[in-house]
């Protein structure tokens, strides 16, 4: 039988993370625009890929 517990997203929090800190360092202008577009496409990508991994969501 299957248990439904529920497991933290822990993709979604670092990509959020990733998201945060390119947009903090290009408002103090530490990184270029380029730099920040890149840190957000491999932040959009991981939060994609945690919300559409297919896992063993059951163990038995």
């Amino acid at each position: 039988m299957c248990k439904n517990r529920k497991q933290p997203n822990y993709y979604i929090a670092i990509g959020m993370l990733i998201s945060t800190t390119f947009y903090f360092l290009r408002e103090a202008q530490m990184i270029p625009d380029w730099v920040r577009l890149i840190g957000y496409c491999f932040a959009i990508a991981l939060m994609t890929y945690g919300i559409f991994k297919q896992g063993n969501r059951c163990k038995n």
